[in-house]
């Protein structure tokens, strides 16, 4: 709903709003931001980059459920069609750039268990971004 939100804003507003794209790529500098600095994760952290991806496969894969009626009286909430909509678009693209700096940061990583969090990740962005591959 938020990211919907964004997107109307965006439409309404122009770029002189915060957009969908800002939020998506500043998220994706937080919580990845070891890979951009190549430090080493800690275990909360690397928890937390599983989680990430775990939720951007969610979006590139499910529909938000239906907001039962009462509610979205009350709330104003609208379902929203994220197959239609920019979100998977956008959500592509944010993995395809931190597929990018994973690998970037893969060759100049030494620790052990980095590597191996890195090499999963990258497994999990490829399944995300080419589930029958």
């Amino acid at each position: 709903g938020r990211m919907s939100r964004l997107i109307e804003a965006e439409a309404t507003e122009g770029t002189k709003t915060y957009t969908l794209p800002n939020m998506l790529a500043e998220l994706r500098g937080g919580i990845w931001k070891e890979v951009a600095t190549s430090q080493k994760p800690d275990l909360y952290r690397r928890n937390l980059q599983r989680g990430y991806l775990e939720r951007m496969e969610y979006l590139m894969t499910q529909e938000t459920p239906a907001v039962p009626a009462a509610l979205a009286a009350f709330t104003g909430a609208t379902r929203v069609n994220v197959a239609q909509s920019d979100i998977r678009p956008l959500v592509r693209g944010e993995l395809t750039t931190l597929q990018r700096s994973i690998r970037t940061s893969l060759a100049k990583t030494t620790d052990t268990i980095t590597k191996y969090h890195l090499q999963d990740a990258l497994v999990r962005i490829d399944r995300i971004l080419n589930p029958k591959g």
